[in-house]
């Protein structure tokens, strides 16, 4: 093909691009499935166009028809979404998004997450050169009963974790312990109307205060899961840093903090949304060109042909370890580097890939969205989030949610106890199926076509780097066969001297796992035995959910 006519293909092609990805936008919009002409007036295209990328998407895996004719996102965008979990950092992110801003305004950065002790500060950025005063450095713990600190973190933590951290602070000084547990609800309900009208405005809120002669202006960043990861503060000497709620300043950190947010999957509002409403700080969505140009209605074969490329980077993408080089991604797809830019150039401005400072390519934020997306129209998971969190709750224990990845069982959701050091891996971890107390589970319940693979080479890697194996295939059988006839994967002192699991799959119709659910907790607080109270209400509650799920199965086969 002459030079002049593969240009002008490629520019087609990522025109089209541009235009085709509206129907995801939509697609991830919404929590059930779609009629073909809705997701054509969500996308401002015409119905025939809209079905000719929705062919495209089938085929690729991004999307799905159901026997009704409606359309949502396919397994593929799940598979995008845990590929991004596991590689988005908030505290790096939200130094990639604060730093250029606070750095031309000369204000300083304060960025808190939740440690073992309570609020710890992660990361500083003194550009106001007066935070080195304060005394807060990495690693200082900010104490919930300090009147001026904000109150972002009890207003959005599970309350028997803010309680016991509230109880651990007014022991160290109070004069009569035995007060401590009346003081602690007695502070909490002074703080009742604060704490609702944070919870009110969610990503919207912010506290002003001032300290040691030096304002604060502070926001909350939530994930995928709508669960609190970091607060951060803005800080400066007046008037360098205004403290007032509508201020520019004010405005900045929430726009920033949404930005944050955003990158991180938290939706709390459709994609389309976003960009409309996103600050002047950050880039615009690429614009496409105008919907009544006859030069990109789709045709079959080339007018998709963007689909087919963009799905082979998405695919390498999301089973790469780590990020590549653009000659890397071409050689995979098998396309020259110059043909392969223009794509990824279009969707790195999307959203959808990102370059690192190197100049890598991996997955980005937009990626996360279509995971978070799918998971909300993922019925197994909406069925037993809600109902695990508040087992876990009740009984005080802590919780890890995972399903199926490219790689293998995923986190997806984690909640913590008022016990100390209980969980250490994060959303996006992916667990091992021969050596982990989540894996195990997954393979019991995993057709052998899928797992035996993943196992052998697990254990060839484990032979490899020791003399000795942990778990051998014979003892992994019999764990297996156990996890099966009782329907609870137990280990006791497996992760951590002390800590104990009790796991539980929610299976489908055909008896395969769809998500896994483990209880985390201290061997004196879990009770392990299959009678006990938590093997019994975790057993209860996932085979009640399986139960719907089999159901919903038998009434769509007739």
């Amino acid at each position: 093909m002459p030079k002049k006519l593969a240009s002008s293909a490629a520019v087609r092609n990522v025109q089209t691009l541009q235009i085709g990805w509206r129907i995801l936008d939509a697609l991830a919009s919404v929590s059930t499935p779609m009629a073909a002409q809705s997701i054509a007036s969500s996308a401002h295209l015409p119905r025939e166009r809209t079905l000719a990328y929705l062919a495209g998407f089938c085929k690729l895996g991004l999307a799905e028809r159901e026997k009704d004719g409606g359309y949502r996102l396919g397994p593929l965008a799940l598979q995008l979404g845990l590929a991004r979990l596991g590689i988005a950092q908030p505290v790096d992110i939200a130094a990639e998004v604060l730093q250029p801003i606070a750095k031309r305004m000369h204000l300083g950065v304060v960025t808190a997450v939740w440690g073992g002790y309570g609020p710890t500060v992660a990361k500083t950025e003194d550009f106001s050169r007066a935070i080195f005063g304060t005394g807060l450095r990495i690693g200082s713990v900010i104490k919930l009963t300090d009147p001026a600190s904000d109150k972002f973190w009890i207003a959005f933590l599970p309350r028997k974790i803010i309680e016991h951290r509230i109880e651990a602070e007014l022991r160290e000084t109070a004069r009569h312990p035995g007060n401590v547990k009346r003081e602690t609800k007695l502070l909490l309900m002074r703080l009742q109307g604060e704490l609702e009208r944070l919870r009110h405005d969610g990503l919207r809120s912010i506290h002003a205060t001032t300290v040691m002669n030096l304002n604060y202006l502070t926001a909350p960043v939530f994930d995928h899961t709508g669960q609190l990861q970091l607060v951060i503060s803005l800080s400066g000497r007046a008037p360098a840093l205004e403290l007032t709620p509508d201020g520019p300043h004010a405005r900045t950190l929430l726009a920033c903090t949404s930005e944050i947010s955003r990158r991180l999957g938290y939706l709390d509002a459709p994609p389309s949304q976003h960009a409309s409403s996103r600050a002047s700080t950050f880039t615009a969505d690429v614009q496409a060109p105008a919907d009544d140009s006859e030069s990109l209605r789709p045709t079959r074969g080339r007018g998709t042909q963007w689909i087919e490329i963009t799905g082979k980077f998405l695919e390498i993408l999301a089973m790469a370890p780590e990020p590549m080089m653009l000659r890397e991604l071409a050689a995979a797809a098998e396309l020259a580097p110059g043909s392969a830019h223009p794509y990824l150039a279009t969707l790195r401005d999307l959203g959808v890939v990102e370059q690192d400072a190197t100049g890598l390519y991996r997955l980005g934020w937009r990626a996360l969205q279509l995971g978070v997306a799918y998971l909300r129209g993922f019925a197994p998971y909406m069925l037993i989030e809600s109902r695990a969190i508040a087992l876990a709750s009740e009984f005080n224990l802590s919780l890890v949610i995972t399903v199926w990845g490219s790689h293998g069982p995923t986190l997806v959701r984690s909640q913590d106890s008022s016990y100390s050091a209980t969980l250490t891996a994060r959303p996006g971890h992916v667990f091992d199926l021969t050596s982990s107390f989540v894996g195990v589970l997954w393979a019991a319940y995993l057709p052998k076509t899928i797992v035996d693979g993943m196992m052998q080479a697990e254990w060839q890697a484990t032979n490899a780097a020791s003399a000795s194996t942990p778990v051998t295939p014979a003892k992994l059988a019999r764990e297996i066969s156990q996890i099966r006839r009782q329907g609870l994967a137990i280990s006791e002192n497996l992760i951590a001297p002390g800590i104990n699991t009790l796991g539980a799959a929610v299976l489908n119709g055909s008896g395969n796992i769809q998500v896994g659910l483990t209880l985390l907790g201290p061997a004196s607080t879990l009770d392990c035995s299959v009678a006990g109270p938590h093997a019994t209400a975790l057993l209860a509650m996932t085979r009640q959910v399986s139960l719907r799920l089999g159901e919903k199965l038998t009434r769509s086969a007739h």
